[in-house]
């Protein structure tokens, strides 16, 4: 299992909602007593960061496939969905096809700026 596919496994085990757990619950509420699983614990479980889980959820939830699968094959970064994911969904492949062009260009920089540090 590579990375990703932790990022992945963690994202979808996560089972409690985000926010306090409710504290005062009668005894006639139906409580459910499946175990609750933390955004924090099911990234120590699987090895990855908490941030790479919160991107991770919010990729699958309102990203489109397009998004998710250029972020499996490292055509771009999890990080550079956080503000795509909240466009409309055809902004968004409008966007990823921009990141995608400009990629080359961002590796080529980064190339330079690491030749320039050796120096």
């Amino acid at each position: 299992m590579d990375h990703f596919d932790k990022i992945v496994a963690a994202a979808e085990m996560v089972t409690a909602l985000p926010g306090r757990p409710r504290i005062n619950e009668s005894e006639d509420d139906d409580v459910d007593c499946t175990p609750k699983i933390t955004m924090q614990q099911a990234a120590d479980h699987h090895g990855v960061s908490y941030r790479e889980v919160v991107r991770m959820r919010r990729l699958l939830a309102l990203g489109i496939p397009e998004l998710f699968h250029a972020v499996k094959n490292k055509e771009i970064n999890l990080g550079d969905t956080d503000q795509m994911v909240v466009m409309p969904p055809a902004k968004q492949l409008r966007t990823l096809r921009a990141v995608k062009k400009m990629s080359p260009v961002r590796e080529g920089i980064e190339e330079i700026f690491h030749q320039l540090m050796k120096k």
